[in-house]
């Protein structure tokens, strides 16, 4: 691709001279990323409208154009341009006008300069005067632009006159077929906006207008991945230039063919979108602004730039401001998070100038919670109430946090008005998510005496603070469990109450609060229960302990009198059997004997009647506290029984051995007497 810098001059008349080449260098911002960065569509342009709109009048940089009559009035008001877009609106507003110099863009044609060249053939394809666009087309003479008729009348052959029509024709044909690829495409593409007829175009024409675009284009979005063209920075620069003074559908061909998924856009494909846009200004930004279905990558790029150009001294007149303005504003309302938010950023740090509602929205999208959203105050509630009821989400990730922070904004932005803190607040008493919700009441319990009814109860629901009761097995009387479970069981039946009432009190589509409330109120309701359960238990294993230690000073009272009885009784009895065994009178020799045999009988019997008793009691009076012992505890429940067994065994043992130390004298002393009697009897 070639590109002749130098301009020659151009011939007759006051449009000669020498002028430098608009063509400006590459400014390197960041990384290699471009001057700024990627934008977005909204409205689709039509084919026919220009590029972009005619050139305002602005102030500070911006250029106070002067109106074109001559091909010289071009060079004087491209100083006053600010970027290349602004150069391009110069060449394209003048074509539009219905007044349009033909003279001035004819001139323009004898340039050698690739940047005048291609505005000039471009700018026939924008002309807008429907008369003088038949005219070119069918090569007829052009009043203005021709000579005088009767100047051409006056020729010795009138009828051998060529008009300027067929000249610019020509031009154009022969532009098409030779030349850079800029000016190829360029007057390719004004001779198929002008509509010649079929029979005038193949005049000079070996291929139609649309196959030389077609052709030019596939090739330069080819070296889209030429990755040694990209690397040459002179390669790189004339690659920009093309796609910068390329007809508009042409550039938004090369927009839209970039791949839309984020992950899979390569960094020179975005430096390229970001080097486009930094070049044309806000006549970028209003293209990808205004244009339907363009990536989304492309729409960040021209948000980007908007925001650059924002704070950029060069753009601070009021007509830039509104135009940014203008291509910003309608973002704040896109579905897409990203793409609100970079509309937002600007508008809202530096559009000070702006409408309050629109700045409002901004700083809530832009999440300035310590900054505007407050500054502004009451203009900030609308869109903090959106952002609450859904239709304005601000976070995919966190939206919760972020309506949590919207309700905390209300809050103190009414700080000092509370009736209209709870008017804007209390419907968010039945919000969906619970963090919302407990902002709320944090709020609004303060005021509870300024709420209607159902919202009171409801906040009164919301706030409750349950006190889960612990179990307590250390009571000493049946009262005292039974003044604990009627305290429990009116505890339960006021959270009954103050959650039945804020159930009934909520709207009927507030599905998720009434789930809220019946679950906590289920769950503190078996959490009591549970507790009043363990009450009873615990009253039921004092009761029987009561009627077990009765029942064991019963038993132990007839056992002691049983064995006082026996023991008072048994060592005559023994005696008195031995007496009369032997058939003696005298039996206080066997006195001792028996005190002791009665007395190993005795405890031998007082043993066995306690263990039954224990084991009976064990039975029937300690089930429900072996059962909530802990398994140290129940190991030393047993570990006691244990000791009791061989304690038992110990004193059975020795009873049994004192009594044996008198066993061998007595079963001598028995079988003596046996065999005396026998023998007497004998």
């Amino acid at each position: 691709m070639s590109n002749n810098s130098g301009i020659q001059s151009g011939g007759p008349g006051d449009d000669g001279g020498q002028f430098p080449s608009p063509f400006q260098p590459f400014q390197k911002s960041g990384d290699g990323g471009g001057l700024f960065q990627p934008f977005q569509p909204v409205q689709k342009s039509g084919d026919g409208g220009g590029l972009f709109q005619p050139v305002q009048k602005s102030s500070d940089g911006g250029g106070l154009f002067r109106q074109v009559q001559r091909g010289s009035d071009f060079f004087d008001n491209l100083s006053h341009c600010r970027d290349d877009g602004e150069r391009i609106k110069l060449f394209l507003a003048t074509a539009q006008r219905p007044d349009v110099p033909l003279k001035a863009i004819r001139h323009l044609l004898q340039y050698k300069d690739q940047f005048y060249l291609a505005m000039a053939l471009q700018s026939f394809g924008y002309i807008s005067n429907q008369t003088i666009r038949t005219k070119l087309a069918n090569l007829d003479y052009i009043d203005g632009l021709d000579e005088p008729l009767d100047e051409i009348y006056q020729r010795p052959n009138p009828e051998d006159y060529k008009c300027h029509s067929k000249r610019i024709f020509e031009k154009l044909s022969q532009e098409a077929q030779s030349g850079s690829e800029l000016t190829r495409l360029s007057a390719a593409w004004a001779i198929q906006q002008l509509q010649y007829p079929q029979i005038v175009s193949t005049m000079f024409l070996f291929k139609s207008a649309e196959d030389i675009q077609r052709q030019i284009i596939s090739e330069n979005l080819k070296r889209l991945n030429d990755r040694y063209s990209l690397n040459d920075p002179i390669r790189y620069k004339e690659f920009i230039d093309f796609w910068v003074y390329a007809p508009k559908n042409h550039l938004l061909q090369l927009l839209q063919s970039i791949p839309a998924n984020h992950l899979t856009i390569p960094a020179d494909h975005l430096k390229i979108v970001d080097n486009i846009l930094a070049r044309l200004g806000v006549a970028g930004v209003e293209l990808v602004t205004q244009t339907y279905g363009l990536p989304k990558f492309v729409l960040e790029a021209g948000l980007r730039s908007a925001d650059y150009l924002f704070r950029d001294p060069r753009y601070q007149d009021y007509k830039t401001k509104e135009k940014l303005s203008n291509a910003l504003i309608p973002f704040l309302n896109n579905t897409d998070i990203d793409l609100r938010r970079l509309a937002a950023k600007p508008i809202n740090e530096v559009g000070s100038w702006l409408n309050t509602d629109v700045r409002a929205k901004a700083a809530v999208i832009s999440r300035d919670w310590n900054g505007n959203i407050v500054r502004l105050g009451e203009a900030s509630v609308p869109f903090l109430l959106q952002a609450l009821r859904g239709s304005l989400i601000l976070d995919i990730r966190d939206n919760r946090g972020e309506q949590v922070k919207a309700v905390q904004s209300i809050g103190t932005i009414y700080a000092v008005n509370v009736d209209k803190k709870i008017r804007n607040l209390v419907e968010f008493l039945q919000h969906r998510e619970e963090s919302v919700r407990s902002a709320t009441v944090s709020l609004l319990k303060y005021h509870q005496e300024r709420l209607d009814q159902n919202s009171r109860y409801i906040l009164t629901a919301l706030d409750f603070q349950f006190f889960s009761p612990t179990t307590n097995f250390n009571f000493t009387s049946v009262a005292e469990v039974e003044g604990e479970i009627t305290s429990t069981r009116q505890y339960q039946a006021q959270i009954k109450r103050i959650f039945q009432n804020a159930i009934s009190s909520c709207k009927v589509d507030a599905t998720e609060v009434l789930s809220f409330l019946s679950l906590k109120e289920r769950e503190y309701n078996t959490l009591l229960s549970k507790h009043i359960e363990s009450l009873e238990y615990s009253q039921s294993r004092i009761k029987n302990q009561e009627e077990t230690d009765r029942y064991r000073f019963i038993n132990d009272f007839v056992i002691v009198v049983i064995i006082a009885a026996f023991l008072a009784c048994l060592p005559r009895l023994v005696s008195h059997v031995y007496m009369l065994w032997n058939q003696e009178t005298d039996g206080s020799k066997y006195f001792i004997v028996g005190n002791i045999f009665s007395v190993g009988l005795c405890l031998l019997g007082w043993l066995v009647l306690k263990l039954v008793i224990s084991l009976t009691c064990y039975y029937l009076s300690c089930d429900y506290l072996i059962r909530q012992l802990k398994w140290s505890e129940i190991g030393l429940f047993w570990g006691s029984i244990g000791v009791m067994l061989i304690v038992f065994i110990i004193i059975l043992v020795f009873i049994i051995t004192f009594i044996s130390t008198e066993l061998p004298f007595m079963m001598i002393f028995l079988l003596q007497q046996i065999s005396g009697k026998s023998g007497t009897t004998k």
